[in-house]
C-alpha cells in the first residue's frame, strides 16, 4: 500500500499544474463567477439579466453582468444574494456601490462588474447600449457545455 501511495503522489506532482495567473484559468473563474451570479439573482426574481463579454471592448475587465428589479428593497437582495453566493464559493467583492440609496449597485470583482439597477435608472444608463459593440455571453450555451 505504501508504494501504491507513493506512486500515486509521484503521478499527481509530476503532472503540471496550470499557473493560478494563467489566462485560461482567469476567464474560467471570470466566467464561474457571472453565472453563480446569474443563479442567484434568478433566485430573487432579477430581470432582464444580461452578461457583456468586454475582453475586446475594454481592458480593465471581463465581464459586466447587468440585472435589474422593480423596487430599491429588491435590487439590494439581488444584491445580496449575489454577495451570499460568491462568498461561499470563496470570492470577495473589491468594491461595493450605491447599496444605500438601491437605485444602481455596483458590485466590482476585478474580472467581473455587476451592476444590479432598479428598472427606470437601467434605461437611463442604458450600459447595454453604451457598450453595444460587447459581445452577450449566451448562458444556455454555457450551461450545455457544462453538462
Amino acid at each position: 500500500q505504501g508504494i501504491e501511495l507513493r506512486k500515486m503522489i509521484s503521478d499527481i506532482l509530476s503532472k503540471p499544474t496550470p499557473d493560478p495567473c494563467s489566462k485560461e484559468v482567469i476567464q474560467i473563474e471570470a466566467k464561474k463567477i457571472t453565472l453563480l451570479a446569474a443563479e442567484a439573482a434568478e433566485e430573487q426574481k432579477a430581470e432582464k439579466i444580461v452578461i457583456l463579454d468586454m475582453r475586446e471592448v475594454i481592458t480593465f475587465t471581463d465581464y459586466f453582468f447587468i440585472c435589474s428589479a422593480d423596487s430599491t428593497i429588491q435590487v439590494q437582495a439581488i444584491a445580496q444574494a449575489i454577495r451570499e453566493r460568491l462568498e461561499k464559493s470563496g470570492v470577495s467583492a473589491w468594491h461595493l456601490e450605491g447599496y444605500g440609496e438601491g437605485k444602481w449597485i455596483l458590485l466590482d470583482y476585478g474580472d467581473v462588474i455587476m451592476h444590479i439597477f432598479l428598472e427606470e435608472a437601467r434605461g437611463f444608463y442604458n450600459l447595454e447600449g453604451l457598450w453595444g459593440d460587447a459581445k452577450i455571453l449566451d448562458r444556455k450555451k454555457t450551461r450545455k457545455k457544462k453538462n
